[in-house]
């Protein structure tokens, strides 16, 4: 099967932009176009509404994404196309929205081993599990470090991705 569109997770952490530039890695090898998804939790714009902050917190986050994205993409020579969404959402429902789109889900890895139940990518793929369950299609989720695929969450009957 061929991987047409990589949704990834960009919460500004680590993980997450090594997430994305193996994303973006993949996608240029793959022709396939990548989905960045970055989430704004109702607790971050609470905080924002809060301190009547909500279009400088927005633009921040947008700038912030649009750098992260930029700097990634320039470590390929000819990058796939990116598309970008900000998600008024939890990150669990975000990349869950993302996958209904999406032949592959990338996460970062806040740390190198086997993710904890309580980690994005290990809510994403029971999350997608119970649809699998349901019989909905499931893209294969994974995680990803600094020395690439760290663990392979869930598939969806295709092959293992692999960089």
């Amino acid at each position: 099967m061929a991987t047409h569109r990589i949704a990834v997770g960009l919460n500004g952490s680590a993980g997450a932009r090594d997430a994305l530039a193996w994303a973006i890695r993949l996608a240029a090898r793959r022709s396939a176009a990548v989905l960045v998804v970055t989430a704004w939790p109702d607790a971050a714009r609470d905080v924002s509404r809060r301190r009547n902050a909500l279009r400088p917190d927005r633009l921040a986050l947008i700038r912030t994404q649009q750098g992260q994205i930029a700097a990634a993409a320039a470590a390929v020579g000819h990058h796939p196309p990116i598309l970008r969404e900000l998600v008024l959402s939890d990150p669990v429902t975000a990349l869950c929205h993302a996958a209904a789109r999406a032949d592959l889900v990338v996460v970062g890895a806040s740390r190198p081993g086997r993710p904890s139940r309580a980690s994005v990518g290990a809510r994403v793929e029971a999350r997608l599990a119970a649809g699998r369950t349901r019989g909905r299609p499931v893209p294969p989720v994974v995680a990803v470090g600094s020395a690439g695929i760290l663990r392979l969450l869930a598939v969806a009957g295709g092959p293992v991705v692999r960089e």
